[in-house]
């Protein structure tokens, strides 16, 4: 109705009047059982010059971000990159605690493109998220169904065009909160000992 509402949960039976159900036969349905955290440090951060990546796009800079939760303002990502009109692959390995339907939550400005799959991610794969378009803050969903000790391969592509610069990386599920994907559940697509975690790494010169 437009003023009261009310709800109620009863049952009844043929030996049983009807009745609200008492708190005493109610349970919560209990937590699907956690994997421990993992041991990871983080993606690969792969900085470019410009809006698109090829084949022959050299690098800025190369670290591993240990979550992706930053927000820039009108700041450079580091001396190597500029302020403005820059992008970044992020990639590797997540792995899932629980066994459910994650939400995947990326927030940007500018641009973002997503993709969370169970093989290596190939260039013409279709991203989950595609919204590669100059705007304000705006955060985007999709739905992964993942398993608890399971590891999905990752990508994130993000571009800064202009003004403020900001990105954010998070997950969660019908029983968890929203949270930054930690460090621990992400693991770059090489062996750990190759790089240390926000290590920077010039590009060759040509």
């Amino acid at each position: 109705t437009w003023f009261g509402a009310s709800a109620k949960l009863m049952w009844e039976s043929d030996s049983q009047k009807k009745e609200v159900i008492p708190t005493s036969q109610l349970y919560p349905s209990p937590l699907p059982q956690a994997v421990e955290p993992g041991n990871g440090t983080g993606l690969s951060g792969t900085y470019y010059p410009g809006d698109t990546i090829t084949a022959d796009t050299k690098p800025l800079l190369e670290r591993i971000d240990p979550t992706i939760d930053f927000d820039w303002g009108v700041d450079a990502p580091s001396p190597l990159v500029p302020r403005e009109n820059f992008t970044v692959r992020w990639e590797g390995l997540v792995t899932a605690r629980y066994t459910a339907d994650y939400t995947i939550h990326v927030l940007s400005d500018d641009g973002a493109r997503l993709w969370v799959v169970s093989r290596p991610i190939n260039d013409s794969d279709v991203p989950q998220i595609n919204k590669w378009v100059d705007r304000a803050p705006t955060e985007d969903r999709v739905i992964v169904p993942m398993r608890a000790g399971s590891t999905y391969h990752i990508r994130l592509d993000y571009f800064q065009k202009r003004f403020g610069a900001k990105v954010k990386l998070s997950w969660s599920t019908p029983f968890m909160e929203k949270e930054v994907i930690p460090m621990s559940q992400l693991r770059p697509p090489f062996d750990d000992s190759q790089r240390a975690v926000n290590e920077i790494i010039q590009p060759t010169p040509p």
